[in-house]
């Protein structure tokens, strides 16, 4: 599930984008 607009690294791992989440693992 993406939530927001694709991006390469989420808010979690220090990615442009605030509360945004994606499964790249």
């Amino acid at each position: 599930v993406t939530i927001g607009p694709v991006c390469e690294l989420p808010k979690e791992v220090g990615g442009p984008c605030r509360g945004h989440i994606i499964p790249r693992y």
